[in-house]
C-alpha cells in the first residue's frame, strides 16, 4: 500500500529546500550566486534597493503606440521579519529560536567561482530567554543580526511583537559586482521561531 502521506512530506521538504535552502557538498555552492540558487527566507542588507520596471496592468493602444519607456520603481527586499501574538500578564519571559545561515565567495578554481555556505549559529540553531517586563533587543549571529522583543501591555494581557533583522550594512568597492556584495552581507535560511506555554496563549485582540 502507497504511503502517500510519507511522499507528500517529502515532496513538501523538497519545494522548501530548494526555495530556502539545501545541504551542499562540502558547503559549496559553484558558479552561481546564492542569489541565483535560493528565492525565499533571506534577509538582505538594510538599506538595499533595487529599481525594477513598473509597467501598467493595461495598457491603452497610444501608450503602446508612443513607445514610451518603461517608468522605474524603487523596490526594497526585506531586511527583517516577525509576528504578534497575545499573551497573559502572567507570562514572565519568552524563549525565542533563531537561525540563519551566510555565504562567502572564494577563490576561483578552474575559473568557476565558489561560495563557501557558513552556519551562522551553533548546532541547528540557537535560542535567547526575553524578559517581558518591558522591550528588549538581542545582539545575535555574530553581531549580524538582532532580535527585537517588543511588549505592548493591553487590557490583562500582553501584545509581544518579536523580529529577526539583518543589521549588515555593504559598501561597494570600484572592482566589486554589488550583487555579489548584497549575497555576503545577507542571511540566508532564516528561522525565528517562539515557545510559549499553551495556556498562556489568548485570542490576539480584534
Amino acid at each position: 500500500m502507497t504511503d502517500y502521506n510519507a511522499a507528500r512530506r517529502k515532496f513538501v521538504n523538497w519545494v522548501k529546500q530548494s526555495l530556502t535552502g539545501e545541504e551542499l557538498k562540502d558547503n559549496i555552492l559553484r558558479a552561481t550566486n546564492p542569489f541565483d540558487r535560493y528565492t525565499t527566507g533571506i534577509l538582505y542588507p538594510a538599506g538595499t534597493e533595487y529599481e525594477v520596471e513598473n509597467e501598467s496592468e493595461t495598457p491603452d493602444e497610444e501608450d503602446v503606440l508612443a513607445k514610451e519607456p518603461a517608468k522605474k520603481a524603487k523596490y526594497q527586499p526585506p531586511s527583517s521579519m516577525g509576528f504578534s501574538f497575545y499573551v497573559d500578564s502572567s507570562l514572565e519571559s519568552l524563549r525565542v529560536f533563531y537561525s540563519a545561515t551566510g555565504f562567502e565567495k572564494s577563490d576561483k578554481k578552474d575559473y568557476v567561482q565558489k561560495w563557501e555556505k557558513t552556519s551562522l549559529v551553533q548546532d541547528d540553531g540557537e535560542e535567547v530567554e526575553a524578559s517581558l517586563a518591558s522591550s528588549t533587543q538581542h545582539k545575535v549571529l555574530g553581531e549580524r543580526g538582532r532580535i527585537d522583543v517588543v511588549v505592548r501591555p493591553h487590557g490583562d494581557g500582553k501584545i509581544i511583537t518579536v523580529t529577526l533583522s539583518n543589521i549588515c550594512s555593504t559598501r561597494v568597492g570600484e572592482k566589486e559586482k554589488e550583487r555579489d556584495v548584497t549575497a555576503v552581507g545577507s542571511l540566508f535560511e532564516t528561522e525565528l521561531r517562539c515557545f510559549v506555554p499553551e495556556q498562556n496563549v489568548r485570542n490576539y485582540p480584534s
